[in-house]
């Protein structure tokens, strides 16, 4: 009877962690043909997670703006920020250095610290996919993700 619980008991640990590493259905994962149509939109974060938690975001929000080849750029609360990326296969992106420079204005206590969480949060991403015509940034096991919509449907 132990050896029947505890081989259910793996068997069930097994399949649920098979399950939470499934992408979601509706995930779609960018090729570089799809990322030159994402490219040409203008997106806002709608939801910052980091490893702590979801991030509460303020009034002014960080946007991201990306060009095929890789460029990066945006607002990310109170400053420009700029960059590249390498796109792999199958939304799989790499950054060539996890620095993204930036201008160096100052602002309320609060964007400033919107800004960093992002910026740093952005870097540790790996992952570039649509999600119901939400661009979502993550990493692999999703404790980092960033998402944002199109700046022209809000």
């Amino acid at each position: 009877m132990i050896k029947l619980t505890s081989t259910i008991g793996t068997t069930l640990a097994i399949t649920l962690g098979l399950i939470s590493c499934q992408p979601e259905q509706s995930m779609q994962a960018l090729s570089k043909k799809t990322l030159s149509e994402v490219c040409t939109t203008q997106w806002t974060v709608t939801a910052l997670n980091t490893p702590d938690g979801s991030y509460p975001l303020a009034s002014i929000r960080p946007t991201f703006d990306c060009e095929p080849g890789g460029r990066i750029s945006g607002n990310a609360g109170v400053n420009r920020y700029f960059g590249t990326f390498v796109m792999l296969s199958n939304g799989v992106i790499e950054w060539p250095s996890s620095h993204i420079g930036s201008t160096m204005m100052a602002g309320a206590a609060e964007l400033m610290q919107q800004e960093r969480t992002y910026l740093v949060a952005l870097t540790k991403t790996n992952h570039i996919a649509l999600l119901d015509n939400k661009l979502v940034l993550s990493n692999n096991d999703r404790a980092i993700s960033i998402s944002f919509t199109d700046l022209a449907t809000q």
